[in-house]
């Protein structure tokens, strides 16, 4: 890699180019650089970014919905899923256009095995795939939804929710566990 004139200047694999105003931007691939050529002067450097320690991200905010405890669940190691019903209030759908999703996380993996879940939301029925083993833990389910009246499509509204689920994993729990989260009346 050397700077100066363009004949001079050395680049390694110069691959994409961009052009602005009177400057030429080039991806020095092999270098893992970003270049600039004057088309006026014909001089070539590397352009040097500053203040990159301002980029650092922030720490995650705080979940900031509404908790919900929901009853505990017993359920069989035999079970494979477990469903999840989603009521929305009367008079109102899933907005498909929405990004609505849903993610879960088991307290102990070892007990409730989910891997990392997370779906988009194309309908009010989910089906979260579970590998459980005896013992107890705790599920959660953080839910954004996005719905609107049926009534009036122009008329719409968002939820996030984390639902918590304590879990108990035993010989006689349900081999087709299910639960239900109910949104009892819609955003004033």
């Amino acid at each position: 890699m050397t700077d100066g004139e363009r004949t001079a200047a050395r680049l390694n694999e110069p691959n994409g180019l961009c052009f602005a105003k009177d400057t030429m931007y080039i991806t020095d691939s092999n270098n893992h650089l970003i270049r600039s050529c004057d088309l006026k002067t014909g001089r070539v450097s590397t352009l040097a970014f500053r203040g990159l320690e301002k980029l650092r991200r922030k720490p995650a905010l705080p979940f900031a919905g509404e908790e919900i405890h929901l009853e505990p669940a017993r359920i069989s190691p035999r079970a494979k899923s477990l469903q999840l019903g989603i009521v929305l209030p009367a008079g109102t759908k899933l907005n498909l256009a929405g990004p609505s999703k849903l993610s879960a996380s088991s307290a102990n993996a070892q007990i409730l095995e989910l891997g990392k879940f997370e779906t988009a939301l194309k309908g009010l029925k989910v089906s979260v795939p579970i590998q459980a083993a005896p013992g107890q833990t705790t599920l959660t389910l953080d839910a954004d939804l996005y719905y609107c009246s049926k009534a009036n499509e122009g008329l719409c509204f968002f939820k996030s929710a984390r639902l918590t689920l304590p879990i108990e994993v035993a010989a006689d729990g349900s081999v087709t566990p299910a639960v239900e989260y109910k949104i009892e009346r819609g955003p004033r």
